[in-house]
């Protein structure tokens, strides 16, 4: 199994997205479709990361979904913030600061999901 390289977790802007992925899905999928891959992600952003997140491996198993759906529409911050979430977790470590930062950065990301499905595709 190919070893991931360390991210510094401090450095990654958990909001930051790629728009060009969000532009390649409309294309792919049209913009209702991918609007409400939007909706669904901001649902389970606001789902997870509750008071379930107390328990390790809870925490890890809704970290690790939201790293692959985070990544898949364009959220890499996010994913990234979420895949250190899980590794903490599985390697036994406190992901608590970790956790904090992750659930600041949720809100900032449902409100730009919002703003995006709003605005529609970019020109």
């Amino acid at each position: 199994m190919a070893r991931r390289t360390a991210i510094d977790l401090d450095a990654v802007d958990p909001a930051a997205l790629d728009l060009s992925v969000l532009d390649d899905l409309r294309r792919c999928l049209g913009t209702e479709q991918t609007d409400g891959l939007l909706a669904l992600l901001a649902e389970e952003l606001t789902e997870r990361f509750g008071a379930s997140s107390a328990d390790p491996k809870q925490l890890a198993y809704e970290a690790h979904v939201m790293t692959s759906a985070a990544g898949a529409l364009g959220f890499f911050g996010l994913s990234e913030l979420c895949r250190g979430v899980e590794e903490a977790c599985r390697a036994g470590h406190d992901p608590s600061l970790l956790l904090l930062r992750l659930v600041g950065a949720r809100e900032v990301v449902i409100d730009k999901i919002e703003h995006l499905r709003l605005a529609g595709p970019r020109g």
